[in-house]
């Protein structure tokens, strides 16, 4: 979706969507996929501990705890830190602290709509903004996410798109009693995107993002997609055999045009000779007759 492109180093990313479409198991997949490849994290939760965040993302196949950092080793450093605890300016004097001790290359944020739900009007969107931007600063990548009410409608009032290099939004879709995710990109700052909205699946194995199908009813999502699969594959089976038969009949009946045509040239032909041969005799009956004539003449001369 990011154009095969991985993230740049320092960008702050923003996952918003609402309850269980999977903005957490991105975080945490992510995260992982960071470790992986020997890359210091700092995830800060604000709503989970560190035990109930672990084991639910174990069951997705994202093994996020063999990494947990001790007192020698790790390159991961779980803090649950709940959201009612502090008030904001302290929240944002503890995060950076965590930061400055650990030194991680990336941030996790989760949620961060928990931390700015702490204060009303601009104070609690200014103290967001810079702890994003002092975060930036570090040369730290930041990943983030918000979660979204039901009746949001997909709109963030977070209102710090200003600071967000990219933003990703998953949705819920409802269909024939089946729920969907839904994934897309809103923006990605110097990053090739994708158009498409596409389908995130949440496996036992892990995550997975899928492109919607597309045929001729339209885009379908789920386990419609294959319904829909399979009948515009028995359409399109059908449509191969109407097109051989048509070819068949169209060959027929460039076959009978063709015997046709050779017939009447046949014939024609035919009836040439037959003229040809009259004509010949006729001429040789008209020269008979004159010599003839030509004869009597010349005896009664």
């Amino acid at each position: 979706m990011l154009g095969g492109q991985g993230l740049y180093q320092g960008s702050t990313i923003l996952l918003s969507g609402q309850a269980g479409t999977g903005k957490t198991s991105i975080a945490c997949s992510l995260t992982q996929a960071a470790c992986a490849s020997g890359i210091p994290v700092l995830y800060l939760s604000f709503e989970e501990s560190v035990a109930e965040l672990t084991r639910n993302q174990r069951s997705l196949g994202i093994d996020i705890g063999r990494y947990l950092a001790d007192e020698s080793r790790g390159l991961l450093v779980m803090q649950p830190i709940r959201a009612v605890e502090l008030g904001l300016e302290e929240h944002l004097m503890r995060v950076m602290h965590l930061v400055k001790r650990h030194r991680p290359a990336l941030v996790v944020l989760d949620p961060v709509s928990s931390l700015a739900g702490r204060g009303d009007g601009p104070e609690a969107k200014e103290i967001l903004l810079r702890l994003l931007h002092l975060v930036k600063e570090e040369g730290i990548t930041t990943v983030a996410t918000e979660l979204l009410g039901d009746d949001s409608q997909g709109v963030s009032h977070l209102d710090v798109s200003s600071m967000i290099d990219v933003w990703i939004k998953l949705r819920r879709h409802e269909h024939d009693g089946e729920m969907s995710r839904l994934i897309y990109v809103v923006k990605a700052r110097g990053l090739p995107i994708s158009d498409q909205v596409k389908e995130f699946r949440i496996t036992s194995n892990g995550l997975r993002i899928e492109d919607p199908y597309i045929g001729e009813g339209g885009i379908v999502y789920g386990t419609a997609r294959l319904a829909r699969q399979t009948e515009d594959e028995e359409t399109i089976g059908q449509l191969h055999q109407e097109l051989e038969r048509a070819r068949r009949l169209r060959t027929d009946l460039d076959e009978i045009q063709a015997a046709s045509e050779r017939l009447m040239r046949a014939e024609q032909e035919a009836k040439a000779a037959d003229l040809d041969r009259q004509v010949a005799r006729i001429e040789q009956r008209l020269a008979a007759s004159e010599r003839t004539r030509a004869a009597i003449g010349r005896g009664r001369a």
